[in-house]
């Protein structure tokens, strides 16, 4: 059986809205979102977000809520960075775990309260042995693995990372003297069934990188009309012989930071 399960679903409306969530959240007096920026940098792995944190000007921008543990923190400190130009309010998304259903859902509820873009930045495993680990990864593309994307679009076996978003990562990279690859992530549910067949499959098409979020993130983009893209470290190499880690050799991802921003920010100036 395919997902979803009755294909009706793409020309009918939800039940459950991020407006209608957002609103039952004020009225109780407990908003999810409060003030939601422009431009969103979403980081996965909890150390990436505390160390933007440490080494950035931030005020927190979320609520509480039983529903969702997350940390929303906006960047008060633009102006007096000579690495980001921009009028546009940026904030860091983080603490809320890994996967594509939770990050569908951040986003979700912060699109609805109006923000435009989001830019995840993170670790991810390469399938290409030979690209060096100093590398930056930019996404264009995404292989429908997971199951949130096909909730939102019909099927097809790639998404597309917002062109807009990927010239721009392109721009800064290059601006900041980093060197990057361009290419396609397969995003998967499930971290601990990445075969043999299927890393065979994907590191023939040239397919840089696996992940846990980027199908659903570019989903969420196409069906809002949000620009939406993926900047990723590399962690660790998966080949058909072997998992070789390399956490801990990864690049800082404070040096990422202001290739980051300026991306976002460059999207949102357009």
């Amino acid at each position: 059986m395919p997902v979803p399960n009755d294909s009706r679903k793409y020309d009918a409306p939800s039940i459950l809205t991020p407006d209608g969530m957002l609103s039952d959240a004020q009225a109780s007096g407990a908003p999810l979102v409060e003030d939601a920026p422009d431009g969103v940098l979403v980081c996965y792995q909890s150390h990436f977000f505390d160390r933007v944190l440490d080494v950035r000007e931030t005020e927190p921008l979320h609520g509480e809520s039983d529903l969702l543990e997350f940390e929303l923190h906006r960047f008060t400190d633009l102006d007096a960075d000579a690495d980001v130009d921009t009028d546009a309010e940026l904030a860091v998304l983080g603490h809320f775990g890994i996967g594509s259903p939770t990050t569908a859902i951040l986003m979700e509820l912060l699109q609805s309260a109006g923000t435009e873009a989001f830019l995840s930045v993170g670790w991810s495993g390469c399938l290409q042995p030979d690209v060096p680990q100093s590398h930056y990864l930019v996404v264009d593309e995404a292989i429908r693995d997971e199951g949130v994307s096909h909730h939102y679009l019909p099927h097809s076996e790639r998404i597309d990372a917002s062109d807009a978003m990927v010239a721009e990562l392109e721009h800064a990279v290059e601006a900041a003297g980093g060197k990057f690859e361009v290419g396609a992530t397969w995003t998967t549910d499930a971290l601990f069934r990445e075969t043999v067949p299927e890393i065979e499959r994907y590191a023939e098409d040239g397919v840089l990188a696996v992940d846990m979020e980027a199908a659903a993130t570019f989903a969420v983009g196409d069906y809002r009309g949000l620009d939406v893209g993926s900047l990723f470290l590399i962690s660790d190499y998966l080949t058909t012989d072997d998992w070789d880690p390399v956490f801990g050799e990864s690049p800082d991802v404070v040096d990422a930071l202001p290739v980051a921003m300026e991306a976002l920010a460059g999207v949102l100036g357009r």
